[in-house]
């Protein structure tokens, strides 16, 4: 465990439309780094084209972190040119903040908009708020922000298009951004042997049925993809809930699932970071989990102080 800054710490997992190109990463990361904050993790996936660090520190260098970020995706993104399975609508897509250490949701709130504003300010993109941070009640989910963001691709953003802060409209080639403050979550994958894109569709759709009924999955939100260079179909999760819903159940669901479809599941996986308190080792080897990195375990950076 490294030594901490004392006060308030914020952590930082923005998802950049590139996974791919590892030079682009390795400039985002190298900026994100000059901020101030300590780039825990990253990581890419080309099936995805996308992809994700983690960064956390005081809260001042957590932000410079991220608009410095920002800037080097703005400058080596096209999304004119880009292909990728993973929905997305800016060069960075997505930028969360989590509180911890007791940090209140609140003043994650207040800094997710000072973020927001910084954006929209300094590099001319359009910024929605999402989750915690919604001014809107139906974009708190981001999947209903996305939805915004192919309406407004080519349109001016005005009424229910319009942005949080920035530009009416959305940047030619770096689009748009998610800004929000929100509680721990879990972006946690199960890859299946074949490469069945609709078995894997059908399964995160059962998924979803069975967590809109309040039987099971509080906070789960699942799609089906296809990943051509790996040759298999996978059901990816973010398990936004994960005090009211393991890894595990989602693990187990989708196995049963798949076994009922005459479909081995060859592995699962773990995207970003996690703490200990919502994956246990003896969870791992059940879940045919890809062994995570130390860099992607929380506590590997802020010991058991973590929220």
């Amino acid at each position: 465990m490294m030594n901490l800054p004392a006060g308030e710490l914020l952590l930082a997992v923005p998802n950049f439309s590139e996974g791919r190109d590892e030079d682009v990463l390795r400039e985002i990361t190298d900026a994100a780094s000059c901020g101030g904050a300590t780039v825990m993790d990253a990581s890419m996936d080309p099936d995805h084209n996308r992809a994700v660090i983690a960064v956390f520190g005081s809260p001042p260098a957590v932000l410079r972190s991220l608009v410095n970020a920002a800037e080097a995706a703005v400058r080596r993104i096209d999304l004119r040119s880009h292909s990728g399975e993973h929905p997305r609508f800016g060069a960075m897509d997505v930028c969360p903040l989590v509180p911890l250490r007791g940090m209140p949701m609140e003043r994650a709130v207040a800094l997710s908009r000072d973020l927001g504003a910084r954006l929209a300010e300094d590099l001319g993109l359009p910024v929605y708020l999402y989750e915690e941070s919604a001014t809107v009640p139906d974009r708190r989910d981001l999947a209903a922000v996305r939805r915004i963001g192919r309406a407004g691709l080519t349109t001016l953003l005005e009424g229910e298009l319009s942005p949080d802060f920035g530009p009416l409209r959305f940047h030619p080639s770096a689009g748009a951004v998610a800004v929000g403050a929100r509680g721990p979550l879990v972006a946690f994958n199960v890859n299946l042997a074949v490469p069945d894109i609709d078995a894997a569709r059908d399964i995160a759709a059962e998924l979803r049925r069975r967590r809109d009924l309040g039987e099971d999955f509080e906070g789960v939100k699942a799609l089906g993809f296809l990943l051509h260079s790996r040759g298999m179909a996978q059901v990816s999760t973010n398990i936004t809930r994960p005090d009211r819903c393991r890894p595990r159940q989602v693990f187990d669901f989708i196995e049963r699932a798949a076994r009922r479809r005459g479909i081995p599941v060859r592995e699962s996986e773990l995207i970003g970071v996690v703490s200990r308190k919502h994956l246990s080792e003896d969870e791992e080897r059940a879940m045919l989990l890809r062994p995570p990195r130390p860099s992607q375990i929380l506590e590997t950076w802020l010991g058991q102080d973590v929220w």
